[in-house]
């Protein structure tokens, strides 16, 4: 995959998970549909994690498929990719939440 054909491949990504993430928040918080800052807010966060969470696992997964093949190691591969899908997806997440408090000054429990 060339460089312009990845990145419409991420482009692609993004508007997914910024259409999908302010479906899901227009849906399921009733608080937001009527106060556009929380709703920016809540929806820009979904769109962030969405993001990261698919580019970074498919790329662990791409990565772990070279070096270790599901039909070479079959259970090593499972476990480590099980392991590091974990591992990722609660750093990320932990690391969004981090960042979102200090950048926009708010507390998660107390939103």
């Amino acid at each position: 995959m060339d460089a312009n054909e990845q990145l419409k491949y991420y482009l692609k990504i993004a508007v997914f998970s910024i259409v999908g993430a302010s479906v899901v928040t227009y849906l399921s918080c009733n608080s937001c549909v009527s106060n556009p800052n929380k709703f920016l807010f809540t929806a820009g966060l979904s769109a962030a994690m969405w993001f990261l969470m698919w580019v970074g696992n498919g790329l662990m997964a791409h990565y772990l498929n070279i070096k270790f093949p599901w039909v070479k190691v079959p259970v090593e591969r499972l476990i480590i990719g099980l392991v590091t899908t974990v591992i990722y997806t609660v750093g990320v997440a932990f690391g969004l939440l981090k960042i979102y408090e200090y950048s926009w000054n708010v507390r998660f429990n107390d939103y």
